[in-house]
């Protein structure tokens, strides 16, 4: 095996390696081979399309047409005929009479369409007219007019000018585009070459080149050695991951979002989130729970404690110097309101001052929103909930709690339990993606203090 990694070295040394047409062949044929009726389906699929398409917008073309002979009595009258024809005025004449009768005789809706075409056919004396539209039955109601009143009409109104028909097809005809068929079947065509192609790439070329300054090593030498299919096996593995990581936040807040509805919590009333994953999964939970609690008259609070010392989660900058630092963003159905965690436990526990202010802010935001919920990230940040309970008794709290430790979570559980907050469960999500972690304790430790319980509401367990 180190040979053939030092020959495989020594390859690569080489002024200029290319790759060779055989292999390029031998990987499409392969590709081909492999996904070869995906690639055929992709392309039957738009022929497909395109008939469908054109079934939809193609509108046939009806066509009825007759024959008639011009003449007028007199010597001259029949050459001032003739430069008539000659000149094309006289099928003008004859279109204008013929639109104004059938506008008179024929009723027409504004869907309704006809086209009326006169051209001289070989003699100077005789004329084709023909009626053409997408709807038959105008075609044939236009041409009777035109073939029963017209004559009629001339002769009183021209005088010496007789019309004479002597020849009417009795049929219409199907006037077929036949280009614009042609046109619309090749484009769509070329569109099925050009995406077939292009899958075609993506799966025969799909592996990468190995490049360098001096040299480019040949695929099949790549291939041989087996580079490609460990980078790729790697490669899927955390695609893999990556896509179960993203339905598992999912579910998991789908799941809790459910059981705090199964609750219908009352003001007043206390939900406790335990979680062993961090930030990520349950602020999602918190927004979402935000949305559905919140109205179109009041919307819902999401209160979050930040660190003072560093950007919160929302990228903005909480000064420690100031008593409260605050700002309220704006979302789509709820507010979200950070506070200065150093601050807020200085003015629970120490600053008489501090504390007035956040009595304040918080007697302001009971009567603005109608849900504030309690986005707490730390063991300290519990240990203020007496006082906020005091400020805030007509609030519903759905209180955080990151953490696997039994201990911090038995903690967190009796600072709640005793004081006045009303606990109505917990929520439990010990699992990792493969639902294997349950943290430093082990499973059976979990199971039998929490009763096995994981991503479902429970009660609070026995002390």
């Amino acid at each position: 095996m180190r040979e053939q990694t030092n020959r495989y070295t020594q390859n690569l040394t080489g002024d200029s390696i290319t790759i060779q047409m055989k292999d390029t062949i031998e990987r499409m044929i392969l590709g081909f081979k492999r996904y070869g009726w995906s690639m055929l389906l992709t392309l039957l699929s738009t022929i497909l399309a395109a008939v469908l398409f054109w079934a939809l917008t193609y509108q046939p073309i009806y066509e009825k047409q007759t024959i008639y002979t011009v003449t007028i009595t007199g010597e001259t009258a029949q050459d001032n005929l003739a430069t008539m024809f000659l000149a094309g005025s006289f099928p003008e004449l004859l279109n204008s009479q013929l639109n104004e009768i059938i506008q008179d005789e024929v009723e027409l809706t504004d869907q309704d369409s006809y086209n009326l075409n006169i051209e001289v056919v070989n003699s100077v004396n005789m004329l084709r007219l023909s009626v053409q539209s997408s709807n038959p039955e105008i075609a044939e109601r236009v041409m009777d007019v035109v073939s029963t009143r017209y004559p009629e009409y001339a002769a009183k109104d021209l005088g010496n000018v007789v019309i004479s028909e002597i020849e009417n097809v009795k049929q219409l005809t199907l006037v077929e585009d036949y280009e614009q068929l042609l046109i619309l079947f090749l484009v769509s065509l070329c569109i099925g070459i050009v995406i077939d192609g292009l899958f075609l790439l993506l799966f025969t070329f799909r592996y990468k080149t190995i490049q360098s300054t001096k040299s480019m090593a040949s695929l099949t030498t790549l291939r041989n050695y087996g580079v490609f299919p460990k980078l790729a096996n790697e490669t899927a593995k955390r695609k893999r991951n990556y896509r179960q990581q993203l339905i598992s936040q999912d579910l998991f807040a789908q799941e809790m979002k459910a059981s705090v509805l199964k609750l219908r919590l009352q003001k007043g009333e206390v939900v406790l989130f335990i979680a062993s994953k961090p930030n990520e999964g349950v602020t999602t939970i918190t927004k979402e729970i935000a949305k559905t609690l919140g109205s179109k008259d009041q919307k819902t609070l999401v209160l979050e404690l930040v660190n003072g010392s560093e950007e919160d989660s929302k990228g903005q900058l909480l000064k420690k110097n100031s008593a409260i630092s605050t700002f309220i963003k704006k979302e789509e159905s709820y507010d979200h309101l950070c506070l200065s965690l150093h601050e807020f436990e200085k003015a629970c526990i120490e600053d008489q001052e501090g504390m007035k202010q956040l009595s304040g802010l918080l007697g302001r935001l009971k009567t603005e929103y109608s849900h504030i919920l309690l986005d707490s990230v730390s063991l300290e940040s519990l240990q203020c909930l007496p006082q906020l309970a005091k400020l805030v008794d007509q609030t519903i709290f759905l209180v955080k709690q990151n953490s696997t430790e039994i201990k911090t979570v038995q903690h967190s559980l009796s600072l709640l339990e005793s004081n006045s907050f009303k606990l109505k469960g917990y929520l439990l999500n010990f699992s990792d993606l493969d639902g294997s972690y349950y943290g430093s304790y082990g499973k059976s430790n979990y199971d039998k203090y929490y009763g096995g319980l994981s991503n479902e509401v429970g009660q609070l367990p026995e002390q």
